[in-house]
C-alpha cells in the first residue's frame, strides 16, 4: 500500500470493517465481495517524533470474484470531501495527510459510508452501507512494539506506541504495518494484547 519512504507503520487504527459474501452470483454478475475496510489511522514515519505524524484515511476492498465490476461509488457522511470514486486497485486513500484526528473527521466523519458497486455502463450491481461510528477503544492501557513477531522485516526502527483509554485521540482496534520486504500488511489486533 504505502511503497515510499514512510516506515509506514499505522498506529490507533480505527477500523470498521463488514465481511459479506454474496450469495446470487447470477443477480450480481458474479460480483462477491470478501470484505469492505474504512480506517482513520496514524501514519508513523520511521525516525520522526511520534507527535509529528500524521492521521490518514483508507478505503479498501477484498473481493473473492469482482465480476463484471467497474467502480465503486463511495458517498460519506455529509462532510467537505464530497462522493469519491474507487477503481482498479479497490483502494482510496485521499492527498491529504492530517495534523490531528478531528481535523480528518472535518473531511471524513464517522457515520455512514454508501457504497455503490457499478459495471462500466453505471448499472448498479450491489449496494452496501457500512457504519464505522461504533468502534469503542480498548478497556486497557495497550503498548504496541515494533518489529514483534510477526514477521516484520524491514522496520529500521523499533518504535512502541502506546494507547492510554480515555485518551480522547479516538477508538482503537488495532494496529497496521506495511513491512517493506515482504511487501504485506500486517494487522496486530488490540484485544491480542489488552490482556
Amino acid at each position: 500500500m504505502y511503497q515510499n519512504q514512510k516506515a509506514n507503520i499505522l498506529v490507533l487504527s480505527i477500523v470498521a470493517v463488514l465481511a459479506i459474501s454474496l450469495a446470487t452470483p447470477v443477480a450480481q454478475a458474479d460480483l462477491d465481495i470478501r470484505g469492505i475496510y474504512i480506517t482513520s489511522c496514524k501514519d508513523h514515519l520511521d525516525g520522526t517524533a511520534l507527535i509529528t505524524d500524521p492521521w490518514v484515511f483508507e478505503v479498501w476492498m477484498d473481493f473473492v470474484d469482482t465480476g463484471t465490476l467497474h467502480h465503486i461509488d463511495v458517498t460519506p457522511p455529509s462532510s467537505g470531501s464530497g462522493p469519491f470514486t474507487i477503481y482498479a486497485d479497490w483502494w482510496y486513500e485521499p492527498d491529504t495527510d492530517y495534523s490531528t484526528l478531528a481535523a480528518l473527521r472535518g473531511d471524513y466523519p464517522t457515520g455512514n459510508y454508501k457504497f455503490e458497486f457499478e459495471n462500466s455502463s453505471n448499472e448498479n450491481l450491489r449496494t452496501v452501507n457500512l457504519d464505522n461510528s461504533g468502534i469503542s477503544e480498548p478497556l486497557n492501557a495497550v503498548d504496541f512494539t515494533y518489529p514483534s513477531e510477526n514477521y516484520q522485516t524491514g522496520i529500521l526502527l523499533d518504535p512502541t506506541f502506546t494507547w492510554t483509554v480515555d485518551s480522547g485521540d479516538g477508538d482503537a482496534l488495532g494496529m497496521w504495518l506495511w513491512d517493506p520486504d515482504t511487501e504485506n500488511d500486517i494487522y496486530e489486533d488490540v484485544s491480542c494484547l489488552d490482556d
